[in-house]
């Protein structure tokens, strides 16, 4: 029981992400005023709905059924996992460095 809450928060936390990243791109170069999205966004603001609650619900729905949104974990836990192996290769390097400059400045 627990293993299907939890799937069901992060496949909803893995949507509200999608469409941050979907608001995000659209404030930088406003895709969503090309092709067909104007068209899609007045049908769906026709029923009283707004586009952004429809696009969450529908990627939720992707996330969960797919089961994508376990990809999606693994991937993040990997980055940050990378991410922390390239910091602590930099503080390693840089005491290195720091270290043997002040070795050299005892001779």
């Amino acid at each position: 029981m627990k293993g299907i809450i939890f799937n069901f928060i992060w496949a909803a936390i893995c949507a509200w992400m999608a469409v941050w990243l979907v608001g995000y791109l659209n404030a930088k170069t406003d895709f969503l005023q090309d092709f067909c999205f104007p068209a899609i966004i007045n049908f769906i603001g026709g029923f009283g709905l707004s586009a952004k609650t429809v696009l969450y619900l529908v990627l939720f729905l992707i996330f969960w059924a797919t089961g994508m949104h376990k990809f999606v974990g693994r991937w993040l836990l990997s980055l940050i996992g990378v991410l922390a192996l390239v910091i602590v290769a930099g503080a390693l390097l840089l005491g290195g460095y720091l270290f043997l400059s002040w070795m050299i400045s005892l001779l």
